[in-house]
């Protein structure tokens, strides 16, 4: 960059400031197009499009074993995404695993019953998935016929661990 700033300086005023604009442009472009890493940029993005292939992943087997028995799939929901979201990050942010209040989940949401699973520590939505069907309660909310839609966040924290809650609910 010093080259650039010496070449600059031996030109005249008025085409130093043309040449300063273009260089502004351009590092204003090369930003926008996350070529140059930039807080909450590529990185953030990164790790955005890691978490969704996390949580497709558990969705996915989520809607096998519920298929297998004969069972609806359940469809997306961007209320219930939204508060799977957010409890996910609030349990990394906190290293805390603790459901959420899901009397909110019920009114913002328009639904009539909701459920949700989380978990710590899964390196893929395939092992948070076969945990939950090994435990009672969380296989429970996975097969209970009554839910039709669910929300999915999952978030890595500072240490690597995927820090996941799946939100189920039905429709009032």
């Amino acid at each position: 960059m010093t080259a650039i700033t010496e070449r600059i300086n031996t030109l005249g005023r008025s085409r130093r400031s043309r040449i300063q604009r273009k260089l502004i442009a351009l590092s204003a472009t090369i930003v926008l197009l996350g070529l140059f890493p930039v807080i909450g940029g590529p990185v953030a993005t990164a790790e955005a499009a890691h978490g969704a292939k996390y949580e497709k992943s558990a969705a996915r087997h989520t809607n096998a074993e519920r298929t297998s028995r004969g069972l609806v799939k359940l469809r997306w929901s961007a209320c219930l995404d939204r508060y799977a979201e957010a409890q996910a990050k609030r349990m990394a942010q906190r290293q805390s695993l603790q459901h959420q209040r899901l009397r909110p989940i019920l009114s913002q949401c328009g639904l009539r019953s909701t459920g949700e699973n989380i978990a710590v520590g899964y390196r893929s939505g395939k092992a948070v998935t076969r945990a939950w069907m090994a435990s009672p309660d969380h296989r429970e909310n996975i097969l209970r016929k009554e839910y039709r839609n669910y929300g999915l966040g999952a978030h890595k924290d500072s240490h690597g661990r995927w820090w996941v809650s799946h939100v189920f609910g039905r429709k009032a």
